[in-house]
């Protein structure tokens, strides 16, 4: 089995020759193979190797899609879905958040029959355009860009990544909280930053695909991540520098998401964050424990009691009616006939 991260995208500014500006920006996934060595990383810089098409669609207020790839006519159906999908991204983040998304999303859609597992994307651009999101999505053999071949990679950077890093780009745009800057000092606000981007992903996959949203929930372990070994005493403390292992980076994530929906479950979002920059913005960690302890009334352990309860109901295996039918010819039982339909806990965990 191959254990694959993805790392954030890096922006690095630079200058052309003439002076216009040149900015680059990174992607990698790292991955690590059966023995637990770290596979090399393939170079995937679609600009350099070119050959590209190109397709534009608007998302308002000057702003757009712009999706570049190398994938041939043929296989370009169900682009204009992806594209809808991704204006209601931007319209579910700005209605949760009552914030504005300054720029437009770059996205390279990158033909490899068989997508290696670790890769480093990089594009070098230049113009004066903002884009919030550059991305490359590999797109193999086979899969589709919508529909039931719908690329797993794609689903899942349309559902959860892109709104998720949408939400950083909010909370940098309109500082609430201090930063967790990679490299900068901790701040404690990283529970609360990526939580909140985790609870705007998490919304938007749940309404657009249910099975998709439980199956994201799900490799977070939601359902009992507040209860693993080290998780509730890291999740505070935990910053851009924590060297930690995957497993528990991505437990950090999940546990964040629920002490954050605990919180929401006393105001939305939208009024928690304007709330927040009322009182002058630039919350530490301890600002935002002080302030989550005074909304919700309890102390820390039993907050985070309440969101081990919200994850564990999260992924609960949903009831299902099931009506008891008498047979043809059967009287019924001793007692009287069947009772109502009632509920019967069928489990459709994978």
């Amino acid at each position: 089995m191959i254990a694959t991260l993805l790392a954030g995208v890096v922006l690095l500014h630079g200058f052309a020759m003439a002076g216009a500006p040149v900015r680059v920006f990174t992607q990698s996934a790292y991955a690590v193979g059966p023995d637990g060595r770290e596979l090399p990383r393939v170079l995937i810089d679609p600009e350099a190797d070119g050959g590209l098409s190109e397709a534009a669609y608007p998302l308002g207020r000057g702003r757009r899609l712009c999706v570049r790839t190398d994938l041939p006519a043929s296989r370009l159906g169900g682009l204009d879905d992806l594209a809808a999908r991704v204006a209601r991204g931007y319209e579910h983040v700005e209605a949760a958040t009552g914030r504005r998304v300054a720029g437009g999303v770059l996205l390279y859609l990158v033909d490899r029959p068989v997508p290696p597992p670790a890769y480093t994307f990089r594009a070098e651009l230049s113009g004066i355009e903002n884009w919030v999101q550059v991305r490359v999505v590999l797109i193999g053999a086979g899969d589709a860009l919508w529909g039931p071949a719908e690329a797993p990679q794609l689903r899942e950077f349309l559902l959860d990544t892109l709104p998720h890093e949408l939400g950083h780009g909010l909370i940098d745009a309109a500082p609430t909280v201090r930063q967790d800057h990679d490299g900068g000092a901790p701040t404690g606000t990283r529970w609360f930053v990526d939580g909140v981007c985790e609870s705007l992903a998490k919304g938007f996959a749940a309404r657009e695909d249910r099975a998709a949203a439980r199956s994201l929930l799900a490799r977070r372990h939601v359902d009992e991540v507040l209860d693993r070994p080290g998780v509730r005493g890291r999740l505070l403390s935990w910053h851009s520098g924590s060297e930690l292992s995957w497993e528990l980076e991505s437990d950090l994530y999940g546990a964040a998401f629920l002490l954050t929906e605990a919180w929401l479950e006393t105001r939305p979002l939208d009024a928690l964050l304007a709330d927040l920059a009322a009182t002058g913005g630039d919350h530490d960690g301890g600002a935002l424990l002080d302030r989550l302890r005074a909304d919700t009334g309890l102390p820390l352990a039993a907050i985070l009691d309440r969101a081990a309860g919200l994850g564990r109901a999260l992924l609960a295996p949903p009831p299902r009616q099931v009506t008891l039918l008498r047979r043809k010819g059967n009287g019924p039982p001793p007692g009287g006939p069947f009772p109502r339909p009632i509920d019967l806990a069928i489990s459709d965990r994978d």
